[in-house]
């Protein structure tokens, strides 16, 4: 990239990207730092949490591509990510990859497909 060019941002798109990551926080920790029972307007909110991650990931992802890169290159980036999702489960959770259903899992093999 030039060092005087200019990257345009899509603003509405950030700010949701923001509101996805604040609610994903809240959703991942709210079973170790609020009371039970969970309200269930609290768990309905919060389930939405990671499908606007993904379609946000995804959606940025599909705007940011070049249509020019080769598509060996996007197999590979997609397969760099499933990786680093299986190396996550293996050593930091401690349980066998591909046992669950994981955003990391979810976007890379959108990138892929």
């Amino acid at each position: 990239m030039k060092k005087n060019e200019r990257i345009d941002r899509i603003i509405g798109l950030d700010v949701w990207r923001g509101i996805a990551i604040i609610l994903m926080i809240f959703a991942n920790s709210s079973a170790y730092i609020l009371a039970k029972p969970h309200y269930t307007f609290m768990r309905l909110i919060f389930s939405h949490a990671a499908p606007i991650f993904i379609f946000l990931s995804g959606y940025s992802y599909m705007i940011s591509i070049d249509v020019k890169k080769k598509k060996k290159e996007k197999y590979i980036n997609g397969f760099y990510l499933i990786l680093t999702a299986a190396l996550i489960d293996l050593f930091i959770w401690q349980i066998i990859p591909f046992l669950t259903f994981d955003v990391l899992y979810i976007i890379s093999l959108g990138m892929i497909f």
